[in-house]
C-alpha cells in the first residue's frame, strides 16, 4: 500500500469538492499525505466531512512548523551549554519589598490572569459521581479541604479579600480553552460568587492546534475528528493581543484600567497567592520586564522546569523537565546538592507592554491519547509563557525565590502532586494560624479558613477578625472545621475562646455574603458593607460533641448566636435567612 496515495474513498469524496481538495493539497504540500492511508481510509462520508471541517480551522503554517520540528532529527541539548542561575535570598513577607507590592495593588497597577484551559482527565473516572457538572474542567472541580470550593471559587474569594484590603478590585483575566470555555462561562453566569463584580472579569480563550502522530501526520479519531490541544499557556499573549469582533483588544482594556503588570499562574496551584506582595515588590523594585517564581528543587526527577542560563549569552531559560538534558537535571555541585537548584512553578509577572503574540514553541513527544478506543502516540507544539524571558534582555528578567508554601500543584486525586496532598498542605497552613493563637489541633483534623477571614500573613498589619480565634481551642483527631463568617455583632468578636470540636465531628459556619452588599466605586474602589453581612457570635467554651455534624449557613445579613458553654451534638444543618437571628444552645 502506498501510504502517500489518497485512499479510494477519499479520492471519490474530493472529486466534486474543490474546497476540500484544496485543503488536502495543502496538507500534502507540508508532507502529511500519509494521513489519508492511516486515518481516513475507513471513514464514511460523514467522517470525511468531519475531518475536513476540522482541517479548515487548522493553521497550516503552524502544522508545517510542528512537523518540521518533530522530524528534523534535532538532538536535545547535551547540557554542556548551560550554567546554573543564581537567585537572591528567599523572599520574606514584610519589609520594603512587600510594601512596594501592596502599593502597586492599591494603585491598580496589577491584574491577575489564571490559566484555566486544562481538563480534569486525571481527576475522575467514567461514572465517578464526584465529578458532577464540573467533569472535564479542572478549575471547576471541588478543591478545598472542608468546604469543597473549586479552584476558581477559591481564587475569586482570595481576589475579593485582596480587593477589600486594598480598597480596589483588580481585573481578573481567565484564560480558557475550547475544551473549558463553555463550562466556565456558564459557571460565571450562574454563580453568585459573593457579589463579585463580574464586569471586572475578562474572559479570553487560547487557540488550539491539532496533534500530530510521531510520524508527523495529522492524528484523527474513528469519527474523523482531529485531536485538538491548546496552544499552551504562552498563548495568553496572543489571546490578549488579538482583536475581537468589536475591534477592541483585551490588552487595551487592561491598559485603560491602569494595569501595567500581569501576574499569571496555573489554576491548579491551590496555594499560588498570585497577589503575594513580596513577589510583586521584587518585580517592581528590580525594574524587571518579567519575573519568574522559583522554588528549591528536591530531587533530580522532580517534575519542575529547571532554571538555567545559556553559557554563551547568559540568556535565561526554563528547561521543561520532560525535555531537559539529563546532565542538567542530575548535575551536582561540590557539596553534593543539585547544581541547577531552582525549579519553575509557573507563577510569573510580566510588564504588559512587553507581551508578544508569538514566543518560541516547545515540542512535546510521545503523548498518548485515546482516540475512540485507539491509543495514538502524539506530539504537541505549545507556547509556554516563560519562554518570553528568552526574548528579553537577561538583565531585565528576574527570579523571585519563594517557599514551597506558595506551590502545591494538583495533577491527580491521589499520590504525588495530588489533590489529597494539596488539601493536606492547605489545611496544615490554616491549622498553624489557629495554633499561633493558642489552638491545640490533633493529627488527622482538617482545618479550612475562608479568605474572607484574612489571608496568610504577608507582613501587613491587617485588622483580621481571625486575630483572636483559636485561644484555648481544641480540635480533636479526624474532625473537620470550616470558618467562613467574617463579621459579628457590633463590639463583639466572631469567635470566642475555648471551642472544643470532638473526635470525628464537623463544625462548619459559612456566610453567603461575608462582606455584605459590595459596592464598586470610581476607579474600581471596592467597599464592603458590614451591616449587610452574615454574622456570628460564637461564645466561649462551646463544645461540639464527638461525631456531631454542625453546618450553619447564613444568608444575607442573618445572625447566628451560640451562647457561652453551649453543647452541640447530633446533626444540625441550619440555614439562617436574611434578617433573622438564630440561637443554637444544644443539638
Amino acid at each position: 500500500m502506498d501510504r502517500h496515495r489518497a485512499p479510494e474513498n477519499l479520492q471519490d469524496f474530493l472529486r466534486s469538492r474543490p474546497a476540500e481538495r484544496s485543503l488536502w493539497e495543502s496538507l500534502c504540500a507540508i508532507g502529511s499525505a500519509a494521513t489519508g492511508a492511516k486515518y481516513l481510509r475507513a471513514l464514511d462520508r460523514e467522517g470525511l466531512e468531519n475531518f475536513f471541517s476540522d482541517l479548515s480551522r487548522a493553521d497550516m503554517a503552524w502544522l508545517w512548523a510542528h512537523r518540521r520540528a518533530l522530524l528534523s532529527g534535532f538532538e536535545r541539548a547535551s547540557g554542556g551549554e548551560y550554567v546554573p542561575v543564581e537567585t537572591s535570598e528567599r523572599l520574606a513577607g514584610g519589609g520594603e519589598t512587600a510594601r512596594r507590592g501592596r502599593a502597586a495593588i492599591a494603585a491598580g497597577e496589577v491584574a491577575v490572569a489564571v490559566f484555566a484551559g486544562g481538563a480534569a482527565s486525571r481527576f475522575f473516572h467514567s461514572g465517578d459521581a464526584a465529578a458532577g457538572p464540573a467533569h472535564g474542567v479542572k478549575g471547576l472541580c471541588p478543591a478545598t479541604p472542608v468546604a469543597g470550593f473549586s479552584f476558581l471559587e477559591r481564587l475569586a474569594f482570595e481576589l475579593l479579600e485582596e480587593g477589600i484590603c486594598a480598597g480596589r478590585l483588580l481585573p481578573w483575566v481567565i484564560m480558557t480553552s475550547p475544551a473549558t470555555g463553555e463550562a466556565i462561562r456558564a459557571w460565571l453566569e450562574r454563580s453568585a460568587l459573593r457579589q463579585y463584580p463580574k464586569d471586572s472579569i475578562i474572559l479570553i480563550e487560547q487557540s488550539a492546534n491539532p496533534r500530530l502522530d510521531m510520524d508527523g501526520d495529522l492524528a484523527a479519531g474513528a469519527d474523523g475528528r482531529l485531536l485538538w490541544t491548546g496552544n499552551g499557556h504562552g498563548g495568553i499573549f496572543s489571546a490578549l493581543l488579538r482583536t475581537d469582533a468589536d475591534g477592541s483588544r483585551p490588552v487595551e482594556r487592561l491598559r485603560s484600567l491602569g494595569v501595567r503588570h500581569l501576574v499569571m499562574h496555573n489554576v491548579d496551584n491551590l496555594c499560588a497567592r498570585p497577589l503575594w506582595p513580596a513577589r510583586l515588590g521584587c518585580h517592581l523594585l528590580g525594574g524587571y520586564d518579567m519575573t519568574l517564581s522559583a522554588v528549591a528543587r528536591i530531587r533530580p526527577e522532580e517534575k519542575l522546569g529547571i532554571f538555567a542560563r545559556r553559557r554563551q549569552d547568559r540568556t535565561l531559560e526554563v528547561l521543561e523537565y520532560s525535555e531537559c538534558p539529563p546532565a542538567v537535571a542530575s548535575a551536582v555541585g561540590p557539596d553534593g546538592s543539585l547544581a541547577f537548584r531552582w525549579g519553575h512553578i509557573n507563577t510569573n509577572i510580566v510588564r504588559l507592554e512587553r507581551a508578544r503574540a508569538e514566543v518560541p514553541p516547545t515540542l512535546y513527544r510521545n503523548r498518548r491519547v485515546d482516540a475512540g478506543g485507539r491509543v495514538i502516540e502524539t506530539s504537541t507544539f505549545e507556547m509556554l509563557n516563560q519562554s518570553l524571558a528568552g526574548l528579553l534582555h537577561p538583565d531585565r528578567v528576574g527570579i523571585a525565590r519563594v517557599g514551597r508554601e506558595l506551590f502545591q500543584p494538583v495533577k491527580s486525586r491521589g499520590g504525588e502532586d495530588s489533590l489529597e496532598e494539596a488539601q493536606s498542605r492547605l489545611s496544615l497552613a490554616h491549622a498553624r494560624r489557629l495554633a499561633e493563637n493558642g489552638a491545640a489541633i490533633e493529627s488527622g483534623a482538617l482545618v479550612e479558613l475562608d479568605p474572607a477571614l484574612g489571608l496568610e500573613d504577608d507582613g501587613a498589619s491587617r485588622d483580621s477578625n481571625l486575630s483572636k480565634a483559636g485561644r484555648g481551642w481544641k480540635i480533636e483527631k479526624d474532625s473537620r472545621i470550616y470558618l467562613g463568617v467574617r463579621h459579628s455583632m457590633e463590639g463583639r468578636m466572631p469567635y470566642g475562646s475555648g471551642l472544643s470540636v470532638g473526635k470525628g465531628a464537623t463544625f462548619w459556619v459559612e456566610a453567603a455574603s461575608p462582606y455584605g452588599s459590595i459596592r464598586l466605586g470610581a476607579d474600581n474602589g471596592l467597599i464592603e458593607d458590614p451591616a449587610g453581612a452574615g454574622k456570628i457570635v460564637l461564645g466561649h467554651d462551646v463544645r461540639v460533641e464527638a461525631g456531631a455534624s454542625i453546618r450553619i449557613r447564613i444568608q444575607g445579613d442573618g445572625l447566628v448566636m451560640i451562647p457561652d458553654g453551649a453543647t452541640l451534638s447530633g446533626c444540625i444543618d441550619e440555614v439562617v435567612p436574611p434578617g433573622s437571628v438564630v440561637v443554637l444552645t444544644k443539638g
